[in-house]
């Protein structure tokens, strides 16, 4: 007999590579709950026999004469016909070559060819139905009566299927080496690619990223410093999950084109976004961040769900448009609106935190603050307030008079001129702005100013 056993007795817990004398026994720590790699191996040239678990050697010996009577007696999950594993077993491996412990240690996690040198018999235990246990060898040593109706599970192993590799090397002088390994190549569950611009400045060639991976929605995508040239969207979309611009790296998105975000934007480089930006993922929060404040020309946030949340604050030069989902600004950062910016949004999808806007107020003229939802107009006659920047905060509630509360909208404005002024006040808000819920009448709506000389009047425009 030749077996390979997992005991539990009063021995304690250990393997044991039970010959029916003499035995080799160890004893390990728990091994419950758990996939472990378990292996015996009897070299006869050295007369030496190895328990091996998890790829490491834990105890061997130098054994006496040994015979086995009946090489075609082979049961896995029992020894005797009485003694039986209450576990699970997979990648069952018996092989006429002492395995060194390198060798187990790299196929330990992975699937072998059944062509492997000195595999006799190999059982993978991925049938997932019946009593029949295949030979993957080619040798048809099958199991063909697994008893007891075996439960088979969809918690196998942990072991992804190799491929074996030849490497020939020829020197100058014409000698040569060859070598076989099993390689595995693991894919990452978001790969990452990493532009060299090795071709020209198209982020659309495969020639321009490490491994030929253009990046897409799934890819993340790394631009490093120190490169002959870098990457310019120049027509179309160029979509990207994770898209991080290191310091001294740059990327390029001309007016026309767009650059689609599926995940998180970090740029500790330079970018200039004449583009649109948009940030489309499915994630709950999509990051735009880095060391960098990056202006851009167009943004859109037009997620599923979830928001879009500011690690720096947020120039935006032209439009800032949001079709679903929010973007939040925190405490720490604000939306700044350029000259001629405008931002879009609806009770549904908003900015939600703080938006600065400056504009000039001229007397008769009425100014909407990049749709802010405040109208500002002042009266033909009055001083001029001129440059006039207002900021206005989403998401906090004021205290108001007694046990009155604000709705989640107020707005901060300041004036150049704040002396002797005469301008008239609109503004307007969204029902998700409101506290309570539902949102107050506008009976029930008063505005506060809070100045030095505070004061409430009653406020609302139909």
């Amino acid at each position: 007999m030749n077996a390979l056993r997992l005991f539990n007795d009063f021995r304690g817990i250990g393997l044991e590579n039970y010959w029916w004398g003499p035995d080799l026994v160890t004893t390990t720590a728990d091994l419950s709950g758990s996939w472990h790699h378990v292996a015996a191996t009897y070299d006869a040239v050295a007369n030496t026999r190895t328990l091996y678990l998890d790829g490491a050697a834990i105890s061997s010996d130098h054994p006496g004469a040994h015979a086995v009577p009946n090489a075609n007696n082979v049961t896995i999950g029992t020894t005797n016909g009485n003694e039986y594993f209450n576990g699970s077993i997979d990648e069952v491996r018996v092989w006429n070559v002492a395995r060194t412990q390198a060798q187990l240690s790299t196929a330990k996690g992975i699937g072998l060819p059944g062509s492997t040198t000195g595999l006799v018999a190999y059982y993978r235990l991925n049938e997932g139905s019946g009593t029949f246990a295949n030979d993957a060898t080619g040798n048809a040593a099958n199991l063909a009566t697994l008893v007891n109706n075996p439960n088979w599970t969809t918690n196998a192993a942990p072991v992804t299927n190799g491929a074996p590799v030849t490497l020939t090397v020829t020197d100058a002088g014409g000698n040569t080496a060859t070598a076989s390994a099993i390689v595995t190549v693991s894919v990452p569950a978001t790969p990452t690619t990493t532009w060299t611009g090795s071709l020209n400045t198209s982020p659309l060639a495969c020639q321009n990223w490490s491994y030929g991976q253009v990046p897409d929605a799934a890819t993340n995508a790394v631009i490093p410093a120190s490169q002959s040239r870098y990457p310019t969207v120049s027509a179309g979309t160029l979509a990207i999950k994770d898209l991080t611009i290191t310091s001294g790296g740059s990327l390029t998105v001309n007016s026309g084109t767009t650059l689609q975000v599926n995940g998180n934007l970090t740029n500790n480089g330079t970018a200039t976004l004449s583009g649109f930006v948009q940030f489309v993922g499915s994630a709950a929060t999509q990051t735009l961040g880095g060391s960098t404040s990056t202006p851009f020309t167009t943004l859109v946030v037009n997620k599923p769900s979830g928001t879009v949340q500011l690690g720096q604050n947020l120039p935006i030069n032209s439009a800032l448009t949001l079709v679903s989902g929010t973007l939040t600004t925190t405490s720490a950062y604000q939306v700044n609106m350029g000259g001629s910016a405008m931002l879009s949004e609806s009770d549904a999808s908003y900015v939600l935190g703080n938006v600065v806007v400056n504009r000039t107020l001229t007397p008769g003229t009425a100014e909407s603050f990049a749709g802010l939802g405040l109208q500002l107009t002042p009266a033909a006659g009055s001083p001029a307030p001129g440059a006039t920047l207002v900021t206005r905060t989403t998401g906090v509630a004021l205290t108001g008079v007694g046990t009155s509360q604000s709705i989640l909208r107020y707005f901060t404005i300041t004036p150049a001129t704040n002396t002797g002024l005469n301008v008239q006040l609109d503004f307007t808000y969204f029902p998700t702005n409101s506290t309570p819920s539902p949102p107050p009448t506008c009976a029930c709506l008063s505005l506060r100013r809070a100045r030095a000389a505070p004061g409430l009047r009653r406020a609302c425009r139909p």
